[in-house]
């Protein structure tokens, strides 16, 4: 009977004629059996099924909304909805079927949507309207609003008191007995020790690894394990050692100072001479690795050792014969056999140095120059230059700062023309022309 006003006495009688019984009353009265409101003033257009609160200046009703401060809390749903300034009912309590498309059995909250309902609970405030049955009914249970920012353990009493054994404690010591995997939103160090934890023991603890390494990568101190390439002890000494008895143990100073035979600043040269010798065998006398800093195979000619100059040029103060063991040399450098020489072939403009001597030169992409160095830096250096194409393009060999038989270039038009030309320290000769 909270739908209709119990202090209208002229409405109530008349719910009991008969005749009233069947107008828009009676259906009003038996949609509000156990659906209690209120009416009031609509402050705007409001439709059935719409969240309301109450204007607290001026009593009106309007559209609640979970992010207006002036629009909340919520106090009800329309029951029969009307226009601004028209009298409204607001149910209240008990089940609303005022609803459409619900979820069974879902909880809904005040929307940040005027006038709505969503499942979603809002970020900032928060009040419940009720709990879904059907797709059209909700059971109504306005709570009242709260601000979730508001909510921290610092507003709450109680917490400081050590009674609360599933928490851990910020103070009070407390066994953890369940096992907790850490896992952070990106890679990094699953906890950070505190100033005083830091390098502190922890009694107990295996871990999996250390410093990022198995236990494999250290070195166990009992010897169970070998290093698995060379060390570098960065400049530190290895102390303490035992004396060796193993061709490969290590010694200490102390152990081989006491092995070293004598302070051989003390010995006269004979006694040194021997002790050399008898490092190759007694008697076999002194066979150096080295003859002044050459190995054996370095002496060509017996009695003859190169000589390396100031420069680090090989020198060889006699002659030289190459391909014989048995024949005289009778040129200051002798070839008893074939002499290969370097062939260089070009097909672009070059400058010749020391590592050239038989240049073939293809100029079919055009004239192609061949510059020269300077006679006075290679005296008696020999180059064989020749025009391997067929094409009218021309090579031409530039002197450079010296001349060639007194011209300052000498050019090969056809092919297979070829110059041989030598250096006398000052200019170029030609020895052979084809």
């Amino acid at each position: 009977m909270a739908f209709l006003d119990p202090y209208d006495l002229e409405t109530m009688g008349n719910i009991l004629n008969w005749h009233l019984l069947y107008n828009s009353n009676l259906e009003r009265l038996l949609d509000a059996i156990g659906a209690p409101c209120f009416q009031a003033t609509a402050g705007e257009n409001l439709s059935e099924g719409q969240v309301v609160c109450i204007d607290a200046s001026s009593g009106q009703v309007y559209k609640a909304d979970a992010d207006n401060p002036d629009r909340r809390p919520a106090v009800g749903v329309v029951y029969q909805g009307a226009s601004a300034g028209g009298t409204v009912w607001v149910q209240f309590a008990g089940k609303c079927s005022k609803f459409s498309g619900l979820s069974a059995g879902a909880l809904y909250y005040l929307s940040t949507s005027a006038g709505e309902i969503t499942t979603t609970p809002p970020a900032s405030y928060r009040q419940v309207i009720g709990r879904a049955i059907n797709s059209s009914t909700i059971v109504l249970n306005l709570t009242a609003e709260f601000n979730v920012a508001a909510i921290d353990h610092g507003t709450l009493t109680g917490l400081s008191d050590d009674d609360h054994t599933q928490y851990v404690h910020t103070s009070t010591a407390r066994t953890i007995s369940a096992q907790h995997t850490f896992n952070p939103p990106s890679t990094g160090a699953p906890f950070v020790l505190g100033a005083n934890a830091q390098g502190q023991l922890v009694t107990g603890l295996n871990a999996d690894q250390l410093d990022g390494q198995h236990a494999s990568h250290f070195l166990a101190v009992d010897g169970s394990n070998s290093p698995t390439a060379d060390m570098d002890w960065g400049g530190h000494r290895i102390t303490n050692l035992a004396d060796p008895t193993g061709a490969q143990d290590a010694a200490t100073k102390a152990y081989a100072d006491t092995k070293a035979d004598t302070d051989l600043s003390n010995v006269d040269d004979t006694t040194v001479l021997n002790k050399v010798k008898n490092v190759d065998g007694t008697g076999s006398g002194l066979d150096a690795d080295l003859l002044d800093g050459h190995d054996s195979s370095d002496q060509p000619v017996a009695g003859q050792i190169p000589v390396l100059d100031s420069n680090g040029h090989l020198r060889l103060p006699e002659r030289l014969i190459v391909g014989s063991t048995t024949a005289d040399p009778h040129s200051v450098l002798q070839s008893q056999g074939s002499l290969a020489v370097a062939v260089t072939a070009i097909t672009m403009s070059t400058t010749l140095g020391a590592t050239h001597c038989v240049v073939a030169v293809d100029a079919s992409g055009g004239t192609v120059t061949v510059t020269l160095p300077g006679a006075s830096n290679c005296e008696g250096r020999l180059y064989v230059i020749k025009k391997t194409d067929s094409s009218s393009y021309g090579v031409t060999i530039d002197a450079g700062s010296s001349t060639i038989d007194g011209n300052s270039s000498v050019s090969l038009s056809s092919q297979w023309n070829s110059v041989t030309i030598v250096s006398d320290g000052t200019n170029w000769l030609k020895i052979a022309e084809t």
